[in-house]
């Protein structure tokens, strides 16, 4: 793990989601904030998870990522709800524990 600050959230993220984050092809988070709030400057433990969301099992494989900037949220977007946190993240550090 990083000698970094710890996350300040540790996330689950889908496969078909994680591969283009480590890959750096997806330098952005939406998340639902109605239970947390995010803010620039606070890093994300990214866990990748496989199968639904009523079961998911960890892969093994995290990233840590810091929060670059989030969109203010005066901002609305048709179809996103109104607590969405739309943030741009950088990959700081990633590893992969076999299980």
């Amino acid at each position: 793990m990083s000698e970094l600050l710890p996350p300040s959230h540790e996330l689950k993220c889908h496969e078909q989601f994680y591969v283009p984050i480590i890959e750096g092809r997806k330098t952005f988070e939406v998340r639902d904030k109605k239970d947390r709030w995010f803010y620039e400057g606070e890093h994300l433990l990214l866990r990748e998870v496989r199968g639904s969301n009523l079961e998911t099992e960890y892969t093994g494989r995290a990233c840590l990522a810091e929060v670059m900037y989030i969109l203010p949220s005066i901002y609305s977007f048709d179809g996103l709800p109104t607590n969405t946190a739309i943030m741009a993240i950088k990959v700081i550090e990633k590893w992969s524990r076999q299980e």
